[in-house]
Protein backbone atom coordinates (compact mmCIF):
# COMPACT_ATOMS: atom_id res chain seq x y z
CA UNK A 1 0.00 0.00 0.00
CA UNK A 2 2.73 2.03 -0.11
CA UNK A 3 1.83 3.04 -3.70
CA UNK A 4 -0.79 4.57 -2.27
CA UNK A 5 1.15 6.97 -0.01
CA UNK A 6 3.34 8.03 -2.23
CA UNK A 7 1.11 9.36 -4.63
CA UNK A 8 -0.37 11.09 -1.41
CA UNK A 9 2.00 14.18 -1.36
CA UNK A 10 0.66 15.08 -4.48
CA UNK A 11 -2.91 16.46 -2.56
CA UNK A 12 -0.65 19.00 -0.65
CA UNK A 13 1.42 20.28 -3.68
CA UNK A 14 -1.90 20.65 -5.09
CA UNK A 15 -3.59 22.51 -2.35
CA UNK A 16 -0.28 24.39 -2.01
CA UNK A 17 -0.74 25.19 -5.99
CA UNK A 18 -4.42 26.64 -5.47
CA UNK A 19 -5.07 26.01 -9.12
CA UNK A 20 -8.42 23.71 -9.98
CA UNK A 21 -6.47 22.57 -13.08
CA UNK A 22 -3.41 21.15 -10.69
CA UNK A 23 -6.07 19.71 -8.36
CA UNK A 24 -7.96 18.00 -10.52
CA UNK A 25 -4.93 16.88 -12.39
CA UNK A 26 -3.12 15.56 -9.04
CA UNK A 27 -6.41 14.00 -7.71
CA UNK A 28 -6.85 12.52 -11.13
CA UNK A 29 -2.81 10.85 -10.83
CA UNK A 30 -4.25 9.89 -7.51
CA UNK A 31 -6.85 7.82 -8.17
CA UNK A 32 -4.88 6.08 -10.94
CA UNK A 33 -1.92 4.95 -8.51
CA UNK A 34 -4.60 4.36 -6.03
CA UNK A 35 -6.14 1.50 -8.34
CA UNK A 36 -3.33 0.13 -9.42
CA UNK A 37 -2.31 -0.62 -5.71
CA UNK A 38 -5.64 -2.11 -4.94
CA UNK A 39 -5.77 -4.06 -8.57
CA UNK A 40 -2.47 -5.31 -7.65
CA UNK A 41 -3.74 -6.35 -3.88
CA UNK A 42 -6.88 -8.20 -5.44
CA UNK A 43 -6.04 -9.08 -8.63
CA UNK A 44 -2.38 -9.40 -9.69
CA UNK A 45 0.33 -8.61 -7.94
CA UNK A 46 2.78 -7.81 -11.07
CA UNK A 47 0.88 -4.49 -11.31
CA UNK A 48 2.13 -2.99 -8.89
CA UNK A 49 5.30 -3.15 -11.00
CA UNK A 50 3.07 -1.06 -13.47
CA UNK A 51 2.29 1.76 -10.56
CA UNK A 52 5.63 2.07 -9.71
CA UNK A 53 6.98 2.48 -12.82
CA UNK A 54 3.98 4.96 -13.70
CA UNK A 55 4.39 6.37 -10.86
CA UNK A 56 8.21 7.43 -12.15
CA UNK A 57 6.72 8.66 -15.03
CA UNK A 58 4.57 10.89 -13.56
CA UNK A 59 7.24 11.85 -11.09
CA UNK A 60 9.55 12.80 -13.97
CA UNK A 61 6.27 14.92 -15.84
CA UNK A 62 6.51 17.21 -12.52
CA UNK A 63 10.30 18.48 -13.53
CA UNK A 64 9.72 21.88 -12.63
CA UNK A 65 10.09 23.25 -16.24
CA UNK A 66 7.42 21.00 -17.31
CA UNK A 67 4.62 23.04 -16.13
CA UNK A 68 3.33 20.09 -15.89
CA UNK A 69 0.00 19.46 -12.76
CA UNK A 70 1.21 21.19 -9.04
CA UNK A 71 4.43 23.01 -8.13
CA UNK A 72 6.37 20.34 -6.70
CA UNK A 73 9.78 21.38 -4.68
CA UNK A 74 12.69 20.69 -6.72
CA UNK A 75 14.19 17.92 -4.51
CA UNK A 76 11.16 15.80 -4.60
CA UNK A 77 11.28 14.96 -8.34
CA UNK A 78 14.56 13.20 -8.20
CA UNK A 79 13.88 11.64 -4.89
CA UNK A 80 11.18 10.24 -6.05
CA UNK A 81 12.24 8.95 -9.42
CA UNK A 82 14.95 6.61 -7.99
CA UNK A 83 12.79 5.89 -5.32
CA UNK A 84 10.35 4.44 -7.49
CA UNK A 85 12.41 2.70 -10.17
CA UNK A 86 14.82 0.86 -7.60
CA UNK A 87 11.24 -0.73 -6.15
CA UNK A 88 9.76 -1.27 -9.61
CA UNK A 89 12.99 -3.06 -10.83
CA UNK A 90 13.18 -5.10 -7.28
CA UNK A 91 8.99 -6.04 -7.52
CA UNK A 92 9.89 -7.24 -11.56
CA UNK A 93 12.50 -9.32 -10.05
CA UNK A 94 10.43 -10.64 -7.83
CA UNK A 95 7.17 -11.47 -9.79
CA UNK A 96 8.60 -11.77 -13.08
CA UNK A 97 11.75 -13.80 -12.35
Amino acid sequence: MILVFIAAPYAGFASLDGGVRAMATEFAGIALFCGLAVLGLWVWAPLWILGYAGHAVWDTLHHPESGFGATIVGWYVPFCVVYDVVVAAYLAAVYLG
